[in-house]
Order: C-alpha cells, then sequence, then structure tokens
C-alpha cells in the first residue's frame, strides 16, 4: 500500500473515531443529559407559553392524561392532581392553576401514586400529577 494511500486510511480511520466520541450535551467523559419524561420544569412551563398547568401537560407530556384502554375518556377523575401534597382533584382542576406558579410537575403511574400519595381513594385512577408551586419554594 503506498504512503499516500495509508496517510488517507489513517485520516479517515481518526476522523471517524473523533466522531464516535462526540456527545449531545455535557463535558467529555459524562453521559449526554436525558430528560425525564415524567417531569416538567419550570423552564420548560416558560418555554411552552402556556396560560395554566392544563395547557403545559397538554402540550409537553400530553400522554400523562392519556387514560388506558376501553376506559371513557373524562378529565374528571382518572388522573389525581395534588399540589404541595394536597389533593385538589382530577385532571380538571389542572385549569385552575395558573402557570406562573409552578415550580415542577412530575407524573406517577396508578401504583407509584397509591405508594407515594395520601388520600388515592379506593376509586380506580390511572395515575396522578403532582406539582410543587414556587410557593413552596425558598
Amino acid at each position: 500500500m503506498s504512503l499516500l494511500r495509508m496517510g488517507v486510511l489513517l485520516a479517515l480511520l481518526a476522523g471517524a473515531a473523533g466522531c464516535a466520541t462526540t456527545r449531545e450535551s455535557g463535558p467529555p467523559g459524562t453521559p449526554a443529559a436525558r430528560r425525564d419524561l415524567n417531569v416538567i420544569t419550570v423552564e420548560e412551563v416558560r418555554s411552552v407559553g402556556a396560560r395554566n398547568a392544563l395547557e403545559a401537560v397538554e402540550r409537553l407530556r400530553p400522554l400523562w392524561l392519556r387514560t388506558r384502554p376501553g376506559r371513557t375518556a373524562s378529565l374528571a377523575g382518572l388522573i389525581l392532581v395534588y399540589m404541595d401534597g394536597v389533593r385538589l382533584g382530577g385532571a380538571e382542576a389542572l385549569r385552575t392553576l395558573p402557570a406562573e406558579g409552578i415550580a415542577s410537575m412530575r407524573f406517577l403511574d396508578a401504583a407509584a401514586a397509591k405508594a407515594q400519595l395520601s388520600n388515592t381513594g379506593s376509586a380506580a385512577f390511572d395515575g396522578a400529577i403532582v406539582i410543587s408551586s414556587s410557593r413552596g419554594q425558598p
């Protein structure tokens, strides 16, 4: 193999190796940052220009509002809503919460909600949206 061909081959291999180690974000040697699909941050809420919590969820994580197959879709009670530890009701309660008062929102599936939250009751539900307000933040 000629020196020219060998040089071109080495240059191509070096370029390919450099591309393989490029990361989307974060310093070298650390994993790329990943978005938690069970959390909505205050920055995300601000970025979509939502007026209330329901609009924010609909725009950012619409799957949080889905119901299990075979169940009637209703915002009334299949998704529970808690704010700063207090149960507010079903997903319809999200409409009453101004977006500017939200510090974060977290989705819990039904099993996690039953284990972690009080006052879930005995009725069947598909999950819970737990909101931390900016009032509850220092």
